[in-house]
């Protein structure tokens, strides 16, 4: 740590902290839902309430953990603006199919070729249409993983470019 500080200024030091919580934070729930889907609802069979854990999980206590995060660095004395594009960042890695990748690949499994029980997820219906495929499909969910990290690369490039 201490030759984080001697290397890196402040605000820059601070940032990289800040985003070190949003991916631990957001690996973390990838584990979990991993961990959960796995170990309780598929012994049990209970594959039907897996969207209600989902929708709990990841449209609220996410959000939440997310929103902390961000209201922290804030807070701390960040900028507001990269509090709120770090959670903008987390929710495009929730909800635009980076988690739904990587629930398979850091576990060492390939993803599926049909993801049917992702349809209801419009953004990965479209990337899986632009790959000529339908419904949504491995295929689809690995341009919309690439075009999401592309989006929060350049967001990320536009604030940082404006600050320094």
């Amino acid at each position: 740590m201490e030759n984080l500080n001697r290397r890196l200024p402040n605000g820059l030091r601070s940032f990289v902290l800040f985003q070190a919580c949003l991916l631990s934070a957001f690996l973390g729930f990838v584990y979990a839902d991993r961990v959960t889907v796995e170990m309780v609802f598929k012994p049990l069979e209970a594959i039907e309430q897996i969207w209600i854990f989902h929708h709990v999980f990841f449209q609220v206590l996410a959000t939440i953990v997310f929103a902390c995060i961000g209201l922290a660095y804030w807070l701390g004395g960040g900028s507001w603006k990269f509090s709120l594009a770090g959670f903008v960042e987390s929710m495009i890695f929730t909800h635009s199919g980076i988690e739904d990748y990587l629930y398979y690949v850091l576990f060492g499994e390939r993803v599926p070729r049909l993801l049917t029980w992702l349809s209801w997820n419009g953004y990965l219906i479209k990337t899986s249409q632009l790959a000529g495929l339908f419904p949504v499909t491995s295929e689809g969910l690995e341009l919309a993983v690439v075009l999401s990290i592309l989006f929060v690369g350049v967001m990320w490039g536009i604030l940082l470019r404006r600050v320094h």
